[in-house]
């Protein structure tokens, strides 16, 4: 495969490096990471010239210590304002919705610029509980080489497993996610995932985070998150390879996670929560929320020399994996509220019965695919891409 890296995505980018001679690591790049909901907006960004006071800033993502730590000392420098950044714990998912819609019940608010996922931010706009921005907006061979199964996943219960379930391979082999969840081509692709697990590594079940068994060498193929494999690309770059997820035999399926920004209506400092996401949308400030938690860009600028080279790869996968004529992006849930985690557990619960307890396929996917209507008939939420739409009638699972 070739490892040559396609930088156009980033403008004055254009010296690709060099071909990686590999232990091998395949960040099968599965899910795209961005900041901000203005993909594609690549204008400059201009910032107030005077100090906008205190801003909060609610923010559903960085969990993780480190990454806190880093958008107080790196991100936020510049700005010209008093930035109260308010981080959601990892444990506490659902606090970032909850909290929005309560101070919104209540009439009164303590927030500023809200920082989360498409998917909240859909639900914000649905409820009408942000304001209008447009101002801001204007392969196997390993097992016969080895001798071992050094393929892994982040199976665990805090790995991404569901996503890959969700994100790639349902999609990539059905061409849907949820209406042909109980379709014959998605049956082959459970089928294609149970053989592939006699070649995954008997640890994966443990994995979290593949950056750290891809850095110890206990696997040398995996799949993750962009964002957890990017330490590993950071200590080795030299030695690792980024490369797209592959083509099923209905797409090359995989999943955006868009982080996008937004004002509540009852904001106390609308104008400072307007004046820190322009400043959070500067190429400067995306620079440095890349190199700290691994999410990828969404304005233009000259990145090239502002990041790591393990980064560099990254984004070149990443660019490629976008840019394939067969790409399809398969979006996070959307609408389901807080059945999301009653929704991942039946992609987890099917992969536990099918891949490891080989349990008849047509049969587990027949029961979930009835539990999975459950969410939708309760919830009354449309299909999202790849399915096609179904307007305001809730999703069919066929």
């Amino acid at each position: 495969m070739s490892t040559d890296h396609d930088d156009s995505w980033l403008p004055g980018a254009d010296d690709p490096l060099d071909r990686r001679n590999l232990l091998v690591r395949a960040g099968g790049v599965g899910a795209l990471v961005a900041l901000g909901g203005l993909a594609g907006a690549s204008r400059a960004i201009a910032e107030p010239s005077q100090n906008v006071g205190k801003v909060t800033a609610y923010f559903g993502q960085f969990g993780a210590i480190a990454e806190q730590e880093g958008i107080r000392k790196y991100v936020f420098k510049g700005f010209r304002g008093d930035v109260d950044p308010v981080f959601v714990p990892i444990t506490a998912p659902t606090q970032f919705v909850d909290r929005v819609r309560a101070e919104a019940k209540a009439g009164k608010g303590n927030i500023d610029l809200l920082v989360g996922l498409h998917g909240d931010m859909v639900t914000f706009q649905n409820e009408g509980l942000i304001r209008g921005i447009d101002d801001v907006a204007k392969q196997k061979a390993i097992r016969k080489g080895t001798g071992q199964s050094r393929f892994g996943l982040p199976a665990s219960s805090t790995g991404l497993i569901h996503r890959f379930l969700q994100g790639f391979l349902v999609p990539s082999f059905s061409g849907g996610f949820v209406t042909n969840f109980r379709s014959k081509d998605a049956a082959r692709g459970w089928d294609y995932l149970r053989q592939l697990w006699q070649y995954t590594h008997p640890q994966s079940l443990t994995y979290g985070f593949m950056q750290d068994p891809l850095l110890s060498e206990e696997v040398l193929l995996a799949w993750d998150h962009v964002a957890r494999l990017k330490t590993a690309l950071d200590q080795r770059p030299d030695d690792l390879i980024a490369f797209p997820v592959p083509k099923g035999p209905k797409a090359r399926a995989y999943m955006p996670v868009i982080v996008g920004m937004a004002v509540p209506k009852n904001a106390p400092n609308p104008a400072g929560g307007k004046a820190l996401m322009q400043h959070m949308l500067r190429i400067s400030a995306q620079a440095q929320i890349l190199s700290i938690a691994g999410f990828f860009p969404v304005v233009g600028g000259n990145l090239s020399k502002s990041i790591s080279p393990g980064l560099r790869a990254e984004a070149a996968a990443v660019r490629r994996q976008q840019k394939a004529k067969d790409a399809v992006q398969a979006l996070l849930p959307i609408g389901i509220g807080a059945e999301g985690g009653n929704f991942n557990k039946i992609y987890i619960d099917t992969f536990t019965r099918i891949v490891r307890n080989g349990e008849n396929i047509q049969t587990v996917l027949n029961e979930q695919g009835a539990l999975l209507q459950q969410i939708f008939d309760k919830t009354g939420a449309p299909c999202w891409a790849p399915d096609p739409p179904s307007g305001k009638v809730p999703c069919k699972v066929k």
